[in-house]
């Protein structure tokens, strides 16, 4: 998905984590969102 992403020329970021990272660590989540979109 994320090569499809990449072609696409979607802007695309990996974090270090499992299925439902979001749940175990929301802060790091968040943060990779906030930067993805320019967002603080």
């Amino acid at each position: 998905m994320a090569a499809d992403a990449r072609a696409r020329g979607w802007p695309v970021t990996r974090i270090p984590g499992r299925h439902l990272h979001q749940l175990v660590d929301p802060g790091a989540v968040a943060a990779a969102i906030r930067a993805m979109t320019g967002i603080g």
